[in-house]
This record gives C-alpha cells, structure tokens and sequence, in this order.
C-alpha cells in the first residue's frame, strides 16, 4: 500500500480512519502520529488559503449553493494578505452572489468595496452599473457605465437610454424653472418660420397680407414688419392684449400666434395652455371662419403640438390628426420632414417632403427641401449619381430662387459640404449670408465654409474661430448652435473650462429641445469625463481626448 495516498486523506475519509488502519497494518502509533498531524496541517494551509477559498467559492456559486459560496469569499477576503487583486475579485464575485440571490443594495455594496481596492476594475463597475439600473439609480449608473466606456475604450457600455433621459429630464426641469419666464426668441428660429419655409401656415400667410389700415389686420402687419426688422422679443406683449378680444374675426390666428410665440419663448406650458383654449372656442360651434379656413388653422394648431411635444410617439398621433383634419395641406409633411430631419432619419425626410411637393408643385421650399433629403439619402447610401443629380438641380434653382426664397442657399452650401466640396458650399453659403443678412444660420455655415480670413472657422487657431463665432452670436445671441460649436474649440485645444462655459451659456438660449438636447449631451458627457479624472487621478484631456472627442453619442 502507498504511504502517500493513505496520507493524502483524499480516499479514505476522517483522520481517525487513518489512523486505524495504520496500526491495523503493523506501522506502528508513531507513524499514525505522524500522518494526524501532516493531514491538519494541510487542511489548515488549505483552509486559509485564499486562492483555494476563492475556488471554492466560484464552484460554490455554479452549483447555486450561494450562503456557502459568500462565507468561501469572506473568508478568502479575511485571510488575504498579500493580493490586493484577489480582494477585488472576491468582492466582486460577492456582488454576483448577491445580484442572483436578487440582493441589489448588497450587490452595489459589494462591487463599491471592490472599486475601493481596485479603482480600475471595469467588471465591478459594469456590475454595480447593473444593479443601479435595476435600482432605477440612473445618475449613478450612467457615471459607472461612462467610467467602463473610458477604461474598456468601447463606447458600447454606455445606455443610450440613460442619456436619452437625462436629456428629457434636464428639458424638462428647464421647462419647469421657465413656466411665466420667457427665454429670449432667437429672430434665426422665428425666421425660418415666417420668412422662409411655411407658406401656407394661416398666421403667416396672413402676416404677409395683412393691412396696416385695417383695424383687425394691423396687429398682424406690424409684427411682420417687427420680425423683418429683427426686432422679435417684443411681439408676445403686442399679441396677448389681443388674445381676450373673442369678437374679433382674427382670435383664432391670435391665439395660435401667442402659443407659438410662448413655444419660442421656452414656455411649452402657457404655449399649451392657448392651444387648450383655442380648441375650446373653436370646437363650440359658433366660429364664423369658413370651413377651409377652419381646417387650415386646425391643422395649424395640431403642427404646433408636433413642435410642442418632445415624444416621438405624441408628434406621430398630432401629425395623424393633422392629416386627417386636411390630408392635402403641404405645411403637414414639410414638418414631419423637419421632425424626421432633426433625427437623421433622411428616408423619412425624403418621403415628406416628397409628399409636401405633391400636394403642392408651386410649393418652392417643400421642393428645395425634397431635393436635398434626396441628395443626402443618396449620399448615405454610396450612390454619387444620385447625388450629382441633386446637387445639379438644387445647384439650379438656387439660381432661379435666390430672390424668391433665399433660403435654397443654405441647402445648396449644406449639401455641398457634405460631400467636401467646401469651394462650392462657400459660392451658395456667401450668397445667403448676403441675402439673409439678420440670419445667425446663413452666417454660421458660411463660416463653417469660408476660406476668407476674417470669416472662417480655423479650428487649429483657437483665437481666430472663437472671434468669428462671437461675431456670428452678435448677430444673434440667442442662436444656440455656434456656442456649442465654440465649446468643441475650446475642447480641441484643452481649454476646458472655457468649454464649459460654452455649453452652458447654449443651454441658457435653446428654447428647442433639439439645439438643447446637443449641447445638453455634450455636457453631460463632459462633466462626466471630469469626474472619471478625478476619480482615477489622471490628466483631464486623457478622458476627454477619448469620450468627448472620439465617441459619437447622440448625433
């Protein structure tokens, strides 16, 4: 018989057993002595030896015994002295136990003290940022989805849902702070819509023909004449007296002014609430509007709701109503086509504004607009021919339409950046600037183009693009797109508290959740790099120069 299995104790179960059946065999008590005392001393070794324990431990958990897999851990913990990364471990493994035994506050507890060991353990962040999900704790686990992206260099860790809510949530708090305050209109926002895209919206139709010697259509003319003077943040206060006239033959228009004009202002709740009034005066029957005039300031109505809302699923039931209400008013598919334009989604672009020049062939701007979601469409999918084509015939109306709706410039530069022809963009891009000189938009895509000195945008001269940013924000303070273009500026060259204050200052002005939303995300993200910084004790740019400047979030 072999000494070395019998003292092994493996086969051949208690130390007494042993024991026996060495005397049993004529050895004698010495050596049963003898193999008593190595047998405790191996199971003592073995018994406080981390490693064994954390192994012991593991195969504990996949055989679901999870009390007894916790107790091998502690005690791996307890007896480790040397491996700060086998402490680590186990209390990451402790938070697994714990997550299946559906403890989540003690999974959380457990991956901390692992992160407490070892601040670089992404595992332990992707689980406790798990467990925070779970927990609904959603800043915490975004902060823990972010610090993987940063460690594992892989954007993929992070919830785009979490950013997503955070958006809204910051929105809507803004929504909140502003309700009876009124941001400043940007005269870029309000111009796009009076001057240059919704022909057939009845407010601005009747802006346009309104009378200055008619007592009902006076008002409307000279907040026309205000809004081409750039003079816009005085409007509501000439609207709102006007809103309790209830006999005059314009109320309606008047109370879809104010509740657009309120949009403007970033106050979505007073906006909604002349919407609610005008659905209730005009649904008791005693309206003397014609009926296509009813249908038309119906939809109207219905279109400010779609601008209104920040709920895909809300805008698609106000833009289903809207063509049920009159299915061949074009201003219904050239917002859908703005909607769809403000998510990318050109396939939906396209069909809207397909549809919108259906309905309405004379309908110049639903036909600029069609042409260059088509070239963009084209674009994306590879097919330059398709997207020479467009660019041939935007390229033409631009020079049949400059007068007219000078607008089709901006399209025209737009595309042709896009496909890198910054010479060309620069041509259409001056044009508009020319054209639309009290438009913040015309002027800042003609930076993004120019080549001239005192107008384009360097992004390897810090002094010279923050300069012809600012002049572009004096034309129009409230514009919220060249702040955040700014912030990136500032972000390239690792001035980092300037960027800050950048996106800070884009989030003051935006009364869209569009423009807010893009410099809300790049804050977030931002901030979110500094607290890795500092959690991790390394240099800033290292985090930014990865989550901020390499990874797309929500573009």
């Amino acid at each position: 018989m072999d000494v070395n299995n019998i003292s092994s104790g493996t086969s051949w179960g208690t130390v007494s057993k042993a024991v026996g059946v060495a005397s049993a065999i004529g050895i004698g008590g010495g050596i049963g002595y003898y193999l008593y005392k190595k047998h405790t001393a191996e199971g003592a070794k073995e018994e406080c030896d981390p490693e064994t324990l954390k192994a012991q431990g593991n195969a504990l958990f996949k055989e679901k015994k999870y009390e007894e897999a916790l107790a091998k851990f502690q005690k791996a913990i307890a007896f480790n002295e040397k491996s700060n990364n086998l402490k680590a471990v186990c209390y990451q493994n402790m938070g697994a136990v714990y997550e299946y035994m559906g403890d989540l506050k003690l999974c959380v507890a457990a991956c901390s003290k692992a992160i407490e060991v070892d601040v670089r353990y992404s595992k332990a962040y992707i689980r406790r940022a798990k467990a925070y999900k779970a927990l609904k704790c959603v800043d915490e686990s975004l902060q823990d989805e972010m610090m993987c992206s940063y460690l594992l260099k892989d954007q993929k860790y992070v919830s785009i849902d979490h950013i997503v809510f955070k958006t809204m949530e910051a929105f809507n708090h803004k929504l909140d702070l502003y309700t009876n305050r009124r941001v400043p209109i940007s005269p870029t926002t309000i111009d796009i819509w009076a001057l240059y895209t919704f022909t057939e919206d009845p407010v601005v139709g009747l802006m346009k023909r309104a009378s200055p010697d008619d007592e009902h259509e006076r008002l409307f003319a000279e907040c026309y004449e205000k809004i081409k003077a750039h003079e816009v943040n005085s409007l509501l206060d000439m609207v709102l007296p006007e809103t309790e006239n209830s006999s005059s033959p314009l109320y309606f228009h008047v109370l879809l002014f104010a509740a657009r004009l309120y949009n403007y202002h970033g106050d979505l709740q007073k906006s909604e609430e002349y919407l609610k009034k005008f659905d209730e005066e005009i649904s008791d029957g005693e309206s003397t509007l014609s009926e296509e005039t009813k249908r038309a300031i119906i939809v109207s109505a219905l279109l400010l709701r779609v601008v209104n809302s920040v709920d895909p699923a809300d805008q698609a039931e106000f833009l289903r109503k809207a063509k049920e209400t009159d299915t061949n008013n074009c201003d219904i598919y050239m917002t859908e086509g703005l909607s769809a334009m403000d998510m990318h989604d050109f396939r939906k672009v396209a069909e809207s504004f397909a549809k919108a020049f259906e309905k309405n062939p004379d309908h110049q701007p639903a036909r600029a607009h069609l042409v260059f979601s088509q070239a963009m469409l084209a674009l994306m999918n590879n097919d330059m021919s398709a997207v020479n084509t467009s660019i041939m015939t935007l390229d033409k109306m631009a020079g049949d339409l400059t007068d007219t709706y000078p607008y089709i410039n901006i399209l025209a530069g737009r595309l042709y950046l896009s496909c890198g022809a910054v010479k060309e963009a620069e041509k259409f891009l001056a044009v508009a600037k020319a054209k639309m000189p009290h438009l913040g938009l015309a002027h800042f895509m003609h930076a993004l183009a120019s080549s001239e000195e005192d107008t384009s945008l360097n992004m390897d001269d810090v002094a010279k693009s923050a300069k012809v940013l600012n002049k572009i924000i004096e034309i129009d303070q409230f514009f919220a797109p060249p702040y955040t273009l700014l912030s990136k500026v500032y972000l390239k060259h690792e001035q980092y508290d300037l960027a800050m204050d950048a996106l800070n200052q884009a989030l003051m002005v935006s009364s869209t959740h569009q423009d807010y939303g893009s410099a809300f995300v790049d804050r977030l993200v931002l901030q979110q790099s500094f607290n890795i910084a500092n959690n991790l004790n390394i240099p800033r740019k290292d985090v930014v120069g990865f989550l901020v400047l390499q990874c797309q979030w929500l573009k």
